[in-house]
């Protein structure tokens, strides 16, 4: 026999001995397992214990009373005190209709909403300047600066000055809103402060008198009542 076929002959042993060998582990392995299965399936089961939360709360049984809640401040809200039965009030009137319509000035025209002008000046009462326009109030005849007024006993007192000291008090530090036009210049128009009528405010204070009739009556509640140029002088003493 030659060497070659004695070389395979002792390979194909070596490879049939090899795979009994394997098969005969495998065999083990899975008669192993098949004996300890029984084991594990025969067990009894443990019993699994469930826990609560702290946030789940006993169940109530149907037919028990419910639980009283515990009022957290007693005393701080009062209930009504009921005396009687109950009875329906009428519905409030809406809203528009509640409210109240803008007060209107008892004397004069209505006067139209403007352009603001502020820091306005008095030049006299009667008269402002304030951005480039010099504005008269319509209306009234404007009280100069230098008039002089006579009281009760025939005494002078300067009643223009004071006029228009107190209409400079009276719109300082304020905007007045005027009906002017776009460019600047002179101008008579209707002018407010507030909302409330320059015009008017001078005639019923008693600085200025009425024109075209406009203001007569507030003119004459004036000298009814001896307010500015138609009373005695603010200052408590006059001129001869």
């Amino acid at each position: 026999m030659s060497v070659l076929k004695r070389t395979a002959l002792v390979l194909v042993g070596i490879a049939l001995v090899a795979a009994l060998w394997i098969g005969g582990q495998s065999l083990i392995r899975r008669q192993g397992s098949d004996a300890e299965a029984p084991r594990r399936n025969t067990a009894p089961p443990e019993e699994t214990q469930v826990t609560k939360l702290p946030s789940e709360k006993p169940r109530r049984s149907q037919g028990t009373e419910a639980a009283q809640i515990r009022r957290v401040a007693p005393g701080s809200i009062a209930e009504p005190d009921i005396t009687g039965p109950l009875e329906r009030i009428a519905p409030r009137d809406p809203l528009t209709a509640a409210t109240k319509p803008l007060k209107r000035e008892p004397f004069g025209p209505p006067v139209p909403q403007g352009t603001l002008l502020y820091r306005p000046v008095a030049a006299a009462a009667g008269e402002i300047k304030a951005d480039g326009h010099d504005v008269r109030l319509a209306g009234i005849e404007v009280t100069p600066a230098d008039r002089t007024c006579k009281d009760d006993n025939g005494k002078k007192w300067p009643c223009g000055t004071m006029a228009r000291t107190a209409f400079r008090a009276w719109i300082r530090g304020r905007a007045a809103s005027c009906d002017v036009p776009s460019h600047a210049g002179e101008i008579t128009t209707q002018c407010t402060l507030d909302g409330e009528n320059m015009a008017l405010w001078l005639v019923r204070n008693g600085w200025a008198e009425s024109a075209d009739g406009q203001y007569d009556e507030a003119e004459a509640m004036a000298r009814k009542e001896k307010k500015g140029l138609f009373g005695p002088s603010p200052l408590g003493a006059a001129e001869e």
